[in-house]
């Protein structure tokens, strides 16, 4: 029997093979999870949520969440927020510069898209002692004043729109911006 989390839950009868593997997929597949898939198009919705916690990135080549992960999620699900970037989305791959598949970082400056990657085991315990130098801490990310030119390219991936929270100036000018700077 799997029970979930509710007292009142009457539980779930496996019914699959006798095999260690398959009853480890089924209990597994149960598990509350509380990660969010992270794209380059999302990237600044998930940094936005909640600014005070600190936000913490799995880089995976897997297509499901690892079991250690959500439970991680969950652990610390008050404290900071977890997302999951697949291998696939080669442009937050880049920015991060990931050389290695899993890799697990703590994002310390979302807008230069820097972290704290852990070196360590991928053992429960340490990346719970690793975690818990951001748990108790306020994320405090400088936002840095920046330029950018506005394509429509730019525009369709939320640079200036409804559901950002940057200011937009558009200026027009004779001469070419890049004489001015």
């Amino acid at each position: 029997m799997v029970f979930q989390e509710s007292y009142s839950d009457d539980g779930e009868r496996y019914t699959g093979k006798p095999e260690w593997k398959s009853i480890a997929s089924f209990a597994t597949s149960k598990m509350q999870s509380f990660v969010s898939l992270v794209t380059a198009e999302n990237y600044q919705q998930f940094i936005d949520r909640d600014p005070a916690k600190y936000k913490v990135l799995l880089f995976t080549e897997r297509k499901s969440t690892a079991p250690i992960f959500k439970a991680l999620s969950k652990q610390f699900k008050e404290k900071l927020l977890f997302g999951e970037v697949r291998k696939s989305d080669a442009d937050l791959v880049a920015k991060f510069k990931v050389q290695a598949f899993p890799t697990l970082i703590v994002v310390t400056d979302p807008q230069s898209f820097e972290g704290e990657a852990y070196t360590g085991e991928l053992k429960i315990d340490r990346l719970t002692k690793f975690l818990n130098q951001y748990s108790y801490k306020t994320a405090s990310y400088e936002k840095k004043l920046e330029f950018q030119q506005l394509t429509l390219a730019k525009y369709k991936q939320g640079l200036c729109g409804k559901r950002t929270s940057n200011i937009c100036l558009i200026f027009f000018t004779q001469t070419n911006v890049v004489e001015l700077l």
